[in-house]
């Protein structure tokens, strides 16, 4: 059907057509062999955003034991199969990480603590773990990316994953979310430094790929945020990952001139509708290279003191040595959109006199300033401020 593409059934127990139940994320893998009917759903409602996965059957309410006596048997020819689509791309086209899509709730379709026995036809924890084993076998070892949106990670790293989507794709850069942004950083740090838990972390999704989706925002964040509010996050992205807190920022095609239609063309024959917006893609590279400008420094760094207000927040970056910091100033997201004004950092008056540039993204080229206590700065509505600052010379 239009170029090879497959037709998925959605029945019910009884033959009945339960298609308007079914989520559009199907496999055609059949991972374990005598898979219960699914229940009439007549009956038994389905569950919101509970992908089907074989043809002819809708996903297992989670929590619900399967319908027959015996359990469903592993498939390992379908197991293997699945486990081994990676290489060539790892190997022969030098991909080095993989994204394994509409996991998000594959915790909670298992009849078992261990993931071994499945309530629905998704890849249960034990399929996952050993498809990540097998795609860093060898000297091209791979990351794992897990298409969960949440920060929860802990049990996805046990699957072997290294990074989850997390939820920042979500949510506008307002207050809340960088008090919640800063708890998520005090709760990775902590993390990262116990010896026993596997190394692992959250990304800083800017966009996804699904935005467009009417049960998320219903359309392209690009469209819905506009151009100010997109930079805005971008650089909180890049500036909240620092020290032993890694966050990759995670984004999608188009967001780097201001391209939308991501998710329709996903789900559709048609393309991306092209914005070739210069001047934001030209500050996109003015922010990733001042970003990775100061990145070996962040990179040594933590972040120390934090303040947020429901117009604006700011936090500091400190080294180990008490010669430099970078300052981050932010106007957020708000009802009214009025500007902060005149904010005062308070700084740690040790660090003496400082000197320094400020650059007011996207703009990199920067300002002189001198600090001594405290450092002022006039905001803008949604504007973002790196300060950098040190002793007369570092």
């Amino acid at each position: 059907h239009g170029g090879n593409f497959p037709i998925f059934a959605y029945r019910d127990q009884n033959g009945a057509d339960a298609s308007t139940e079914a989520s559009g994320v199907v496999t055609p893998y059949a991972f374990y062999d005598d898979m219960p009917a699914s229940l009439s759903h007549d009956s038994v409602p389905a569950t919101a955003g509970e992908p089907p996965a074989t043809a002819g059957e809708l996903p297992a309410t989670a929590g619900e034991p399967p319908a027959t006596a015996g359990e469903p048997r592993r498939n390992d020819e379908a197991i293997r199969y699945y486990s081994r689509l990676f290489e060539r791309w790892r190997d022969d086209f030098d991909f080095d990480f993989i994204r394994y899509d509409s996991v998000d709730r594959v915790l909670d379709s298992c009849a078992d603590d261990t993931g071994c026995v499945p309530l629905s036809g998704r890849p249960t924890p034990e399929v996952l773990k050993e498809a990540i084993g097998t795609s860093r076998e060898g000297a091209n070892a791979s990351g794992a990316l897990a298409e969960r949106s949440a920060p929860d990670v802990d049990e996805y790293a046990a699957m072997g994953f290294d990074l989850v989507i997390g939820s920042d794709m979500l949510r506008r850069i307002d207050a809340p979310f960088l008090q919640d942004s800063f708890a998520l950083y005090d709760w990775l740090a902590g993390r990262a430094a116990d010896p026993d838990r596997r190394l692992a972390s959250v990304c800083f999704a800017v966009d996804a790929h699904d935005n467009g989706d009417h049960r998320r925002w219903g359309q392209s964040l690009g469209l819905l945020m506009g151009r100010d509010r997109m930079r805005l996050r971008h650089v909180v992205a890049r500036f909240l990952s620092v020290g032993p807190v890694r966050r990759p920022l995670y984004e999608t095609m188009g967001f780097q001139d201001m391209s939308t239609g991501l998710y329709e063309a996903d789900v559709s024959v048609r393309g991306l509708d092209w914005a070739d917006d210069a001047a934001f893609a030209a500050g996109y590279a003015s922010i990733e290279a001042l970003y990775h400008s100061l990145r070996p420094f962040i990179d040594a760094a933590r972040i120390t003191e934090r303040h947020v207000e429901p117009t604006h927040a700011w936090w500091v970056i400190k080294g180990k040595s008490s010669d430099r910091v970078i300052v981050i100033a932010c106007s957020l997201e708000t009802g009214d959109g009025l500007p902060p004004g005149r904010i005062k950092i308070p700084l740690d008056t040790k660090l003496g006199n400082l000197e320094g540039k400020a650059y007011r993204m996207p703009d990199t080229h920067g300002v002189s300033l001198t600090a001594e206590g405290s450092l002022a700065l006039d905001l803008n509505y949604l504007d973002l401020i790196v300060a950098d600052l040190g002793t007369a010379f570092y």
